[in-house]
């Protein structure tokens, strides 16, 4: 059957309306049996537009890429620091942040008693009074081990309230990072007169160092806002798993970097440096 002829021999008295199929015939009546070569087929869109289109797109993400991948951006620099320090790879930055937060035995640590106090304890050195206050503490518990202090550095303790502060334990945290940068910076300084001997070596040396000097102002640590819910308990107790759970480690990319380590992205470090920091606390 033609298309359309339905409409010619159909009977009308299905619809309420007449219809007028004029114009339609008129529309096959001057519309050709074949199409001209002229109208382009799908292979001919696909060669002359898709493909070139294609071609395009692997061009910009290449560009793309170098951009990301080379300085001064250096997207594996970036990701290079976060494992140093989120991941706690780095050695270095492991060994200080032991020692700024956590301290080598559960021996006593005085509280509120100034800083001499806390001298002569961290010397081993002891008078009338050191005695007489750590036998006042320990009996606190019922004779058991003194609550604060237990497993942290003295900075943390001292002021006898959890979540710890004060500009003591900031400055502390500080060095950790910015040592750690620095020790960072010196090495990269004896790979970079290395590699100046060997004409192989097509990448900018000063790339991932250029990351690691703008990271003492782009990395840092920061506090947590209390829980409201059950785990507020937690926070609030030093002897629990996650006393420590307050601290992060924040960082801060370049924007156009930014674009690839989103914030999501850093709460998943985030998260892990939190497990890593209970390990590390045990």
């Amino acid at each position: 059957m033609e298309p359309g002829a339905q409409w010619v021999q159909g009977d009308q008295s299905h619809t309420s309306l007449p219809i007028d199929i004029t114009p339609f015939q008129s529309f096959l009546s001057t519309f050709p049996e074949e199409l001209p070569p002229s109208i382009p087929t799908l292979a001919h869109l696909a060669s002359s537009i898709l493909h070139p289109l294609q071609l395009q797109s692997n061009r910009l993400t290449n560009a793309l890429l170098e951009l990301f991948l080379s300085a001064p951006l250096s997207l594996p620099a970036h990701f290079g620091l976060l494992r140093s320090f989120m991941l706690l790879s780095s050695q270095s930055f492991t060994y200080r942040l032991r020692g700024a937060l956590f301290s080598d035995s559960d021996a006593y640590q005085p509280v509120d008693r100034g800083t001499r106090a806390r001298t002569r304890a961290r010397l081993g050195i002891k008078d009338e009074r050191d005695i007489i206050a750590e036998a006042e503490d320990l009996n606190k518990d019922g004779g058991g081990s003194a609550k604060w202090g237990i497993g942290l550095a003295v900075g943390l303790s001292e002021r006898g309230i959890w979540p710890p502060g004060g500009a003591e334990l900031g400055f502390a945290l500080r060095r950790v990072i910015v040592d750690t940068l620095d020790e960072m910076r010196s090495s990269d300084d004896s790979e970079e007169d290395e590699s100046q001997t060997s004409e192989a070596h097509s990448e900018d040396p000063r790339s991932a160092d250029l990351v690691v000097m703008e990271a003492e102002w782009r990395l840092g640590f920061a506090i947590r806002d209390l829980p409201t819910d059950e785990g507020r308990d937690e926070w609030l107790n030093p002897s629990s798993i996650a006393a420590l759970d307050f601290l992060y480690l924040e960082y801060k990319p370049p924007l156009p970097v930014g674009a690839l380590i989103t914030s999501d992205i850093l709460s998943k470090y985030q998260r892990i440096f939190t497990f890593l920091l209970r390990l590390l606390r045990g």
